[in-house]
């Protein structure tokens, strides 16, 4: 019940964040849409919806999300040092949530 709970709120920031840089992105013609965070952002939120839908567990198919979403946010890292979808403009930023994530989803994983 409590990893629900906590994923549960990871994902509504997670998704308010997204909408509020989302909105910022299309309502100013100068700024050019961030596709390429997006679609790691939606990469690691398949990759958790499809190991649901393959049968695992529900807490482990949001642990299997945020590990990827972490190893996103590393890459992101190392190959662009930003992550516009969420805000994420420094470096620093992008490689303490990588972390966060990977940290918390091993941790979860070790729980359940």
């Amino acid at each position: 019940m409590v990893n629900f709970l906590v994923f549960g709120g990871f994902f509504l920031i997670l998704s308010l964040k997204v909408l509020k840089n989302a909105q910022i992105y299309l309502k100013s013609p100068n700024k050019k849409f961030p596709i390429y965070s997006t679609i790691g952002l939606f990469y690691s939120i398949s990759a958790g919806i499809y190991t649901y839908l393959s049968g695992l567990r529900i807490d482990l198919s949001f642990n299997y999300g945020i590990a990827n979403f972490g190893y996103v946010l590393l890459v992101s890292f190392i190959f662009k040092g930003t992550f516009l979808i969420l805000g994420l403009k420094k470096r620093s930023e992008i490689f303490i949530y990588g972390l966060v994530a990977l940290t918390t989803s091993t941790i979860f994983i070790n729980l359940g």
